[in-house]
């Protein structure tokens, strides 16, 4: 545990450290210099233009306080598929790693310890890349599969940087508001773009053609089930009645999605909030109970929703079809799969064999499985599956077991906020059963969340109740 107290003064012997800029001079000229690569990048590229200007602007936070700038960066994952802004949270993530490559020197005691407690779970991480790495030796099309690699190993960074950067309560629930108020935001920006009297399906649903309705749907359930958790931890009335409001907002936003796949996903989260949080099950029955109403409301409002979950069925873009050629080129390929993001280019080998299937999504405009662990099982077989399910079940085992060290330890609120996190973990993986980004940055950070709680457990002191303590010094008595 002398490592852990190390950890705890992290940082304080930072606050002494020389100054990058020492003069007026040298802080305008950098300014300039920064004002005229921004102005350079954005009479090029706007996009490029504006990712380097909140770079910029995250530029002091990340050196300053980098468990803030995570936060802070949570929101920007939102932004990952709005036109324009795709390119912000990629050079974000990238001056936050620069940042935590600058601090890992001085947090070397927490980067062991966890590292220590965890090399298990490291070590199925490292399989994993090694195992789709390696795919690209038998992939069909390696240049697609190298391509597209870089997104494998973002996640792996996630779960590297996370649980060695945060290990404060505080921290944690930067991220959870990050993901509150990034999914408000959201629903904010694309609420104006909904149109019920388009023709385009997605035009009917929040989202829309700014993000696509099924991820953000599953954002949303991560939104709600933090937000819920969140009013574990705070102390104010005021405060605990805008989560519940936000959960309420986030609920009806995901409605207002018409993502299938979304409330399915809500479904197991009810499940499992109701089997895994029995001390809390009251208040998870009256804040599903509200969602329903609101969602109900939502419902029977909007024509285009009622009309969508109406048809309730999984032949929407073409589901099944390619879940049957997942299946096929599974069996074609049990061990190793077709190698990683080829599925679209060796599914047209499938369009001749039995059965009614078809040509829109495999041959005219090829898509992904709709199915990330069938995916999975098609291009990288039953080894790169169970290896991906295997670390996600270590990062989930990891909350859980957080969460029952602070109940032992008499922290029953964080318990709760740790057990959300658990809930929402699942809702992610659950929602994976109708998306295909396995790699995307949301799941990755609830999961690399794990450690942290565990990090925060292991230094929570036991607070002994007052009877157990009476008895036990009448015993020594």
């Amino acid at each position: 545990m002398a490592s852990m107290n190390q950890v705890a003064r992290v940082g304080q012997g930072q606050t002494g450290s020389r100054s990058l800029f020492e003069s007026p001079a040298q802080i305008v000229g950098a300014a300039l210099g920064s004002a005229a690569v921004v102005g350079f990048l954005l009479a090029h590229s706007v996009q490029y233009g504006v990712a380097v200007l909140v770079a910029l602007l995250f530029l002091p936070i990340a050196l300053l306080n980098l468990p803030l700038a995570i936060g802070l960066f949570v929101p920007l994952i939102y932004l990952e598929q709005v036109p324009g802004a795709a390119r912000i949270p990629s050079g974000v993530a990238l001056l936050i790693f620069m940042a935590w490559l600058g601090t890992l020197a001085g947090r070397g005691s927490l980067f062991a310890e966890v590292f220590k407690r965890h090399r298990g779970m490291y070590l199925l991480l490292l399989m994993l890349m090694a195992w789709i790495t390696l795919s690209l030796m038998w992939a069909r099309d390696p240049g697609v599969a190298a391509g597209g690699l870089w997104q494998w190993y973002w996640a792996a960074g996630i779960v590297l940087v996370i649980p060695t950067a945060l290990w404060t309560r505080r921290h944690v629930v930067f991220v959870c508001v990050g993901f509150v108020v990034g999914g408000l935001i959201a629903a904010m920006i694309t609420l104006p773009q909904i149109s019920s009297g388009s023709s385009t399906d997605y035009a009917t649903r929040l989202g829309g053609d700014l993000i696509n309705p099924n991820y953000f749907a599953a954002a949303l359930l991560s939104a709600a089930a933090l937000a819920a958790g969140l009013m574990a931890v705070v102390r104010r009335p005021v405060h605990e009645k805008l989560l519940l409001a936000a959960v309420a907002l986030a609920i009806v936003a995901i409605f207002a999605t018409g993502s299938r796949g979304g409330l399915l996903a809500g479904l197991v989260m009810i499940a499992a909030a109701f089997a895994l949080m029995r001390r809390q099950r009251l208040r998870v029955g009256v804040i599903v109970a509200v969602g329903l109403v609101l969602g109900t409301l939502w419902v029977s409002s909007s024509d285009s929703t009622l009309s969508r979950l109406r048809d309730f069925n999984t032949s929407g873009t073409g589901r099944v079809d390619l879940w049957t050629v997942a299946l096929r080129m599974w069996e074609d390929h049990p061990i190793n799969g077709v190698g990683f993001m080829n599925f679209p280019t060796v599914s047209r080998d499938y369009i001749m064999q039995p059965g009614q299937l078809s040509t829109e999504f495999i041959i005219t405009e090829p898509k992904e499985t709709h199915n990330a662990y069938l995916g999975l099982l098609a291009e990288n077989g039953v080894i790169g599956l169970g290896l991906f399910l295997a670390l996600a079940i270590a990062l989930i085992r990891v909350t859980w077991q957080a969460a029952r060290r602070l109940d032992e330890a008499g922290d029953s609120s964080y318990a709760t906020l740790a057990r959300a996190i658990g809930i929402a973990q699942i809702g992610a993986l659950a929602a994976l059963m109708f998306t295909h980004n396995t790699y995307n940055n949301a799941l990755w950070i609830l999961l690399a969340l794990g450690p942290v709680l565990l990090t925060i457990a292991d230094r929570t002191p036991v607070i002994e109740p007052p009877s157990a303590r009476e008895s036990r010094e009448l015993i020594e008595a």
